[in-house]
């Protein structure tokens, strides 16, 4: 058996439960999915925002090069903006080490929405050999 590389152990970190998660909390079933299939129009977000339902985020963090301007920017539940927060900031520091080659994000939609669904993360080391995907679930 092959030890974890450091990319390898970072990401599987990332993907463990909570450890505030409790046997108290209530059980998925009974969380309430949010749908966002009727935000069409820049109007809904801007409502939505102002309602604290949606946070803007960048797509691409600055340190890979995006830009700080609508192209760039999507709107996310707080809980999955802080979600992509944690894993922008354990990228950066992987690349900061040298242990990340490549990474992307893709914001998938449906329908016309403008809110993605979720957000995959694919982040490679080719000298390891490990490529991860991770999603954060939007709605």
């Amino acid at each position: 058996m092959r030890a974890l590389t450091p990319l390898a152990a970072a990401m599987l970190a990332m993907g463990g439960v909570p450890a505030s998660a409790q046997e108290s909390d209530p059980p998925l079933a009974e969380y309430e999915t949010p749908d966002f299939s009727a935000v069409t129009t820049a109007e809904d977000l801007e409502r939505l925002v102002a309602e604290g339902v949606l946070v803007p985020i960048l797509v691409v963090p600055l340190p890979f090069g995006g830009s700080d301007d609508a192209i760039n920017t999507a709107y996310v539940t707080p809980e999955a903006a802080a979600e992509k927060e944690l894993i922008d900031a354990t990228l950066v520091d992987l690349a900061e080490q040298g242990l990340l080659n490549s990474f992307e994000l893709e914001p998938e939609h449906r329908g016309e929405s403008l809110v993605p669904t979720r957000l995959t993360f694919r982040a490679n080391h080719k000298g390891e050999g490990d490529r991860f995907d991770l999603t954060v679930e939007v709605w």
